[in-house]
């Protein structure tokens, strides 16, 4: 609702200053203020949100700039849009953060900020002690560096930038003050190697999955079985009227008076555990992997590899079993031949290779090697990322993975490389390893 306002005073050409808060700004025809709550309507200044209440709500009395009134209590606020603070230190909420799951927009950080690990300017990963979000009706400021991802930030946001890179003259500077002219300061990262990856750990992330239970027969005929072996019939009688195999139908009254009739569900959650110093999922039928995975380069060059011709998939018919996917073009032998020795160097297991109509591919079915790959590195293509512990690598690692990725997904030119993906995350991925590295690298986003 539109209505005259209050304290203002009129200036020369039809100019109003305002005068309600300590910005008092000069308002020309048609402007509204800093707050953009109050316009210049004709040389009048009108408030454009009288009436509209963005939030109602009784607040501790603390909040409020009264020095010992009422401690204790509470007071009632009210406001509408507009604000005539220029707040600090924020970003929007889409901005891309590495996170020790992968690149991730900022928002998501307040969907799951517990045990959240984000990599600092130290190029080392550091636990979320608190994160806060608030609405903003203000500027934004689009900072556009050459060749990569555009930042979006409040104004008041300080960068460290420079005008002379030859200079030790580095200072913080706000966003609204940036120039053509300034240089942005990418911190230099320190690097460490002496790491394994703990199997069991990132297999018990994914232990909260359901997996789905192969069940034959529905809720519907299940209450229909039992009202037939209440009559006395036999499992084969039983199983003759199901076309299901005697030993089943015993084996599924067993199952079900163990769990009882609640929990007769058509999923369950998987257990991990260790068996021989192996770690592997419970009924896994295979040996598991190692409890401790040495980071080497040639487990960072599989799973380049793997984040450019891999996938994770569910084995038909079997809905517990998941198996690794790796297509190849006809013309990579040399890379088929490298993936199944290093598949055989690091875990221990052959791929079988199958040779289709445009593709060769590799299959390696063991359901934990599967769920590490996919909780590291995600399980298609859309999802694909950089393995979060690649980031705090030094070149003995990330160089291997690099290599590996681009072969697999990258082409090679005279003085330069490039490579696609349809996974932003993957893209952000590679260009924060890059830049951490000293190589600047190009950053382009495809929108049809």
């Amino acid at each position: 609702m539109q209505k005259e306002a209050k304290f203002w005073e009129e200036k020369e050409e039809n100019n109003i200053k305002c005068v309600l808060c300590p910005r008092e700004c000069v308002i020309p025809p048609g402007d509204t203020g800093y707050c953009r709550g109050r316009k210049n309507i004709d040389g009048k200044l009108y408030t454009i949100v009288y009436g509209e209440a963005t939030s109602a709500i009784p607040d501790p009395i603390e909040k409020k700039p009264l020095y010992h009134f009422h401690p204790g209590s509470r007071v009632f606020s009210m406001s509408t849009a507009g604000c005539n603070f220029e707040c600090k230190h924020c970003f929007t909420p889409e901005t891309p953060v590495v996170t020790n799951t992968g690149v991730t927009p900022i928002r998501r950080i307040f969907e799951s900020s517990e045990n959240s690990q984000v990599l600092t300017h130290r190029n080392q990963f550091s636990s979320i002690e608190k994160c806060f979000k608030h609405d903003y009706n203000g500027r934004i400021v689009n900072i556009n560096p050459f060749y990569l991802p555009p930042i979006r930030c409040t104004p008041d946001h300080e960068l460290f930038a420079t005008k002379n890179p030859e200079e030790n003259n580095i200072r913080k500077v706000k966003a609204s003050k940036l120039t053509r002219d300034h240089f942005l300061l990418v911190p230099k990262a320190s690097f460490q190697n002496k790491e394994k990856i703990n199997t069991r750990e990132i297999l018990e992330k994914f232990e909260a999955t359901p997996f789905k239970r192969d069940r034959k027969v529905s809720h519907k005929d299940f209450t229909k079985m039992r009202r037939m072996k209440a009559e006395g019939r036999t499992s084969k009688e039983i199983g003759d009227f199901f076309s299901l195999h005697p030993a089943y139908v015993r084996t599924l009254f067993v199952k079900v008076r163990r769990e009882g009739k609640e929990t007769f569900k058509n999923e369950h959650r998987s257990s991990v555990i260790e068996k021989d110093g192996r770690i592997l999922f419970k009924n896994e039928k295979n040996e598991g992997l190692a409890r401790h995975l040495e980071i080497t380069p040639s487990l960072a060059r599989l799973l380049g590899i793997y984040c450019a011709e891999g996938c994770v998939r569910k084995v038909t018919g079997r809905p517990n079993t998941f198996n690794i996917v790796l297509s190849f073009g006809p013309n990579e032998r040399k890379l088929i031949d490298e993936t199944k020795r290093l598949f055989l160097e690091v875990f221990g297991v052959e791929p079988v290779e199958r040779e289709e109509t445009t593709a060769r591919k590799l299959f390696i079915e063991r359901t934990s090697l599967a769920i590490l790959f996919k909780v590291l590195c995600g399980d298609k293509a859309e999802d694909k990322r950089v393995p979060s512990f690649i980031f705090s690598k030094r070149k003995s690692i990330v160089g291997p993975f690099l290599r590996g990725y681009f072969e697999g997904d990258g082409s090679f030119k005279e003085k330069y490389a490039d490579v696609s993906t349809i996974s932003e995350e993957l893209a952000l991925g590679v260009y924060q390893l890059l830049l951490n590295h000293g190589v600047l690298p190009s950053f382009y986003k495809y929108n049809p």
